[in-house]
């Protein structure tokens, strides 16, 4: 058989079957217009394309007479207020408020526009006319002639404002549309109309309108004036650019035949990677031998990406065209080789320039990021993951997935966009979760217990997790450490080399890409899962190799103490514990030289020159090496290294400072937000109880006001659901107990180092360590397991032993330690963790607590010594509680546990009686505090209570505060003294001790004064009862 018979089969069989794409255009499938050799293929496909070019609708005439600009619309930087970082489609507010408007208006007909929200905040999007004057106070919709709409506080705005709309989320799609002939503006949320806003706005002669946004600070849109195809498009209403229709015909002719090359050269490259006996048999029954069809697809494979090329370097075609064309021939799945894709991209890189490929693999990523973002949430994401499943086969090709690590992700497309889950809408929440589900329940365990009792949670969350598991597997790719043989470097030194230039920007007080801490949490999981795969893998082979019977796991993972004296790893110039870097290297010159003669090299500092140097001309040079290696796939063995694992772990524990902890705390809010609203709901109907029967209009009041606090409370609940099944789940939890348990191996390996201690990052103990505890304490459910005591040992003894290290430099550090070990002893359980602690460090412990108030912060160790106190003193030996208004309302899991603790009471007690000196000295400390916080309270108090001559003096909040903490501080250390006078009595009763009686003599003084000035009928504090002092609690 001929090379030329082959080559007509093989295009008999690509050309007949094509799909026709217009009535226009029946004759393209002629059989007799077909090539008959390979050679006329270039002039075959000219002809097509002109003839789609002739047969192709005119472009309408409503872009040449109702618009006025150019063709293509862009936002005018020259015009814009405030200070603005802008380019065409992306637009992020920096100052106060800022305003831009496009370089296009429209006078007749009916227009669109997109705005995509990376952000959620204050925006207003619209439109105004050639008059409209912005400033950094005024935005679109704030003067006559301009025409806005506020989804963050759910209002329309033309200098007044009224409701309209629905509240936004990141991630929806906002359409603008107006009607030039009607007068009439309306828009759109993800699709929904929200109904027409403005009706009879000025139009006709000398009107015309401008599309025009205003942001405040921070706050991060997208515009698609038409440059990418609308994901929802208006009947009747045209974008401002004109859609290239022409292209698209264009595009997708040449797609059909590419798409029919793909699938018909599939089979060969199956055949080659699976040792297959198959062969692909055509209509006249002959096999085609695999090394002859391979030539004869890469021959019309080359004359289609040639006329291809310049169509692809548009966004528009790329999502209009070639994103449907790999979503038809993608497989849905992780397993196996995904041959039809990698086969396109083999094409790509053996024909294509380097600068046309790194554009269409550019435009085709960054196009993926916005479908993938910008896709409304429904029940099962099937949308989402299709695009996901997309970008998983597309990174499985190996120079593709380089490609994007070393000049794509994190420059020009947003990776964690990728990883991210955005929160479904409250009409699809409501599919979910019924009415009056679990309202008065405020405990995260509670409602996830209740949550798996539904079965449409239970679904939702299997498909969160399927969603999940799709992305732990798209970073997998991304880290692969194997593909370091052939063409170095890996793709894991890639990522690990851009996420650290990642961390680095967004350390920074005002980074380029501030990403939303939701994002940057989702992030976080995926990885840390991912971190954790590839630490297993390497370790269990290396104690193989090693004749080991167990590995280390990644439960026990550290970073060690050499990683921060290495100058190669970059923290950014981050504040140590010990101060700056410099003077570290200088006076520990020794200890650094010690312990890098016994480290290692950081994998980031490795040489990789000649390989580098290599990767570099492969790429260049990429299209010559897949014409001679076209379809071979690199098969090696495992070559992951733990420094670079290290490194990673390293970069996790940063990424949870940068939002992790950020996003638990907004989150947070909502619950408060319902358990405030539920509040009010029980004050309403208390109200309602005693509205009088002749209350009729109090009574509807009440009554309409309750059922909106209902629904309030209703979108609420079902928003705890979704973060109670996403956010607060169980396997999150793990994830931050793995972080947290690495983090203080991290400190406590490098505190028994010795002075390199002081050159941990600030952050690793000030913020990473002391946050991670709050959170598996404060947002995460609680769990009365071994695991969590021994963290809160584990907690406890490493705060009391570094309390008062003095290779903390910054007081503001050991401030926040001491202030998280007053919060931590705040519930008996806890305390009771305290009392665990070996003997030792109870006994530092104490050392701290009790060392004199002087030159040192002790308001939150004064606090931990009346925690330990607190139910022993006078006031709390009653069997009931005082019947007090104030206690009733407080919430009760606020109420402060009265349990003592009489183990640190008696060791206390024996450390003073065993050092009499320094307990002379800490109760002088205390008198001295105690005379201070007492003389500032009487005297706040002068001022705030009215006498005969003042009837009521003008109070400021302020004021308030401040009179109220000094009268908080002063019980305070009237209980410390108590407590100290209890359990060392002899410390003031000593006959024989001179110290000891002035000492007496003092305490007697103070406290007759104090006596005097609140019992004597001058300095009486009966007129305290009308006075209503915000914030100040009964003692």
């Amino acid at each position: 058989m001929t090379a030329t018979n082959n080559a007509n089969d093989v295009l008999l069989h690509i050309l007949t079957n094509l799909p026709k794409q217009s009535e226009n255009q029946e004759n393209l499938n002629d059989r007799g217009t077909f090539p008959q050799q390979l050679n006329d293929i270039g002039e075959y496909l000219d002809n097509k394309l002109g003839d789609i070019a002739s047969a192709s609708l005119k472009s309408t005439t409503e872009y040449e007479e109702n618009r006025i600009g150019p063709p293509t619309a862009n936002l005018n930087l020259f015009g814009a207020t405030g200070i603005v970082q802008c380019t065409r489609f992306d637009y992020t507010g920096i100052g106060s408020f800022n305003t831009v408007r496009a370089d296009v208006c429209v006078f007749r007909g009916k227009w669109q526009y997109e705005v995509l929200l990376e952000t959620r905040g204050v925006m207003q999007f619209g439109w105004c006319t050639v008059k409209c004057h912005f400033s950094q106070e005024i935005g679109v919709g704030d003067t006559w002639t301009s025409f806005s709409y506020d989804g963050g506080r759910v209002r329309k705005w033309n200098v007044q404002n009224s409701k309209y709309g629905d509240p936004w989320l990141a991630g929806d799609i906002i359409s603008c549309l107006i009607d030039c002939d009607e007068g009439s503006i309306s828009f759109k949320r993800n699709g929904v109309d929200l109904g027409v806003a403005f009706e009879n706005i000025p139009y006709g002669k000398g009107v015309a309108y401008f599309p025009a946004i205003s942001l405040s600070q921070n706050e991060r849109v997208k515009i698609n004036f038409g440059a990418t195809p609308f994901r929802h498009p208006t009947v009747n209403y045209l974008p401002i650019d004109e859609k290239p229709q022409l292209l698209i015909e264009q595009a997708d002719f040449l797609l059909n035949i590419f798409e029919q090359v793909v699938c018909f050269g599939k089979y060969s490259k199956s055949n080659r990677l699976n040792k297959s006996t198959t062969f692909l048999k055509l209509s006249q029954n002959r096999i085609l031998s695999d090394s002859k069809n391979d030539a004869i697809l890469m021959i019309i494979t080359q004359q289609i990406i040639e006329r291809l090329c310049p169509l692809l370097t548009t966004s528009y075609i790329v999502q209009q065209c070639l994103i449907p064309m790999f979503l038809r021939i993608n497989h849905e799945t992780i397993h196996g080789e995904h041959v039809e894709i990698s086969t396109c991209l083999d094409y790509f890189w053996a024909f294509l320039q380097s600068s046309d490929l790194l554009t269409l693999l550019t435009q085709l990523l960054l196009s993926l990021n916005v479908l993938y973002f910008f896709e409304p949430v429904q029940l099962t994401f099937e949308q989402q993951r299709q695009y996901l499943f997309l970008l998983y086969s597309i990174l499985q090709h190996e120079d593709t997935r380089k490609l994007s690590l070393e000049s794509i992700f994190f420059i020009k497309v947003k990776l964690p966009l990728f990883i991210d889950i955005k929160p479904p809408d409250s009409d699809i929440l409501k599919q979910i979760i019924p009415d009056g589900w679990s309202r008065k329940k405020f405990y995260l365990n509670d409602l996830e217990r209740d949550l798996s009792c539904l079965s449409a949670c239970r679904k939702l969350k299997d498909d969160l997790k399927a969603l999940e598991t799709i992305q732990i597997e798209i970073l997998k790719l991304l880290l692969t450490p194997s593909d370091v043989i052939q063409h170095p470097p890996s793709s894991k030194f890639l990522f690990i080399t851009k996420f650290r230039s990642f961390l680095k920007e967004n350390l920074a007080d005002s980074p380029l890409h501030n990403y939303q801490p939701g994002i940057i949490r989702n992030f976080f999981h995926r990885l840390l899962n991912v971190l954790e795969f590839y630490w297993n893998q390497y370790h269990e082979i290396k104690s193989f190799d090693e004749g080991q019977e167990s590995s280390l796991s990644f439960d026990a993972a550290y970073v060690p103490s050499q990683k921060f004296i290495d100058n190669n790893l970059d923290y950014f110039n981050l504040q140590r514990l010990g101060g700056v870097q410099s003077h570290l290297e200088k006076e520990y010159s020794a200890d650094i030289k010690r312990a890098r003669s016994v480290g290692t090299s950081s994998f980031l500092s490795r040489a990789f020159s000649d390989q580098s140097s290599r990767h570099d001309a492969d790429l260049v040079n990429g299209r010559d090496r897949y014409r001679d290696h076209l379809g071979l796939s690199l098969k090696s063995s495992n070559a992951t290294g733990s420094e670079s694992l290290t490194e990673l772990l390293d970069g996790l524990i940063l990424l949870y400072h940068v939002g992790v902890h950020k996003h638990y705390i907004k989150v947070a809010e909502v619950i408060d937000s319902l358990r405030e609203y539920n509040e009010s709901l029980v004050d309403i109907d208390n109200k309602i109880i005693n509205c009088r029967d002749d209350g009729h209009e109090i009574r509807n009041e009440l009554l309409r006001s309750k059922k909106i606090f209902e629904q309030q409370t209703e979108d609420l609940t079902r928003k705890i659901a979704w973060i109670t099944m996403h956010v607060f789940s169980q396997e999150k939890r793990r994830d931050i107990v793995t972080l947290h348990r690495s983090v203080y191996r991290t400190l406590q390996i490098a505190s028994e180092a010795g002075n390199l201690f002081s050159f941990i990052p600030e952050i690793y103990l000030n913020d990473i360590y002391l946050n991670t505890f709050t959170a598996l304490n404060v947002y995460y459910p609680t769990e009365d397991s071994g695991l969590s005591r021994d963290i809160a040992i584990d907690f406890a003894q490493f705060i009391a032993n570094h309390m008062q290290d003095t290779r903390i430099v910054n007081s503001d550090v050991r401030d926040n330690m001491t202030q998280s070990l007053s919060a931590f002893c705040f519930y008996a359980g806890s305390l009771r963790a305290l009392e665990g602690m070996r003997e030792s460090n109870r006994t530092i412990l104490i050392r701290a607590l009790l060392t004199p108030y002087a030159n040192r912060p002790w308001a939150m160790t004064n606090l931990i010594l009346v925690r330990f106190w607190r139910g022993c003193g006078f006031g709390f030996r009653y069997s009931q509680a005082y019947p007090s208004k104030f206690i009733q309302s407080l919430r009760k899991d606020r109420i402060q546990d009265s349990s003592p603790s009489i183990k640190y009471q008696q060791e206390i007690g024996r450390y003073l009686l065993n050092n009499i000196d320094d307990a002379i000295a800490f109760l002088n400390s205390l008198l001295g505090q105690l005379n201070w916080a007492f003389s500032e309270f009487m005297g706040l108090l002068k001022d705030l209570v009215p006498t005969k001559v003042r009837y009521m003096p003008t109070i400021e909040h302020r004021q308030m505060k401040i009179c109220s903490t000094c009268f908080d501080v002063t019980v305070s250390l009237l209980r410390t003294i108590e407590m100290s006078i209890c359990v060392a009595p002899t410390v003031m009763l000593d006959k024989h001790s001179t110290k000891s009686e002035m000492l007496l003599i003092r305490l007697l003084q103070l406290l007759a004064q104090i006596i005097n000035r609140l019992a004597t009928k001058n300095y009486s504090l009966e007129d305290m009862e009308r006075l209503k002092m915000y914030g100040k609690q009964s003692k």
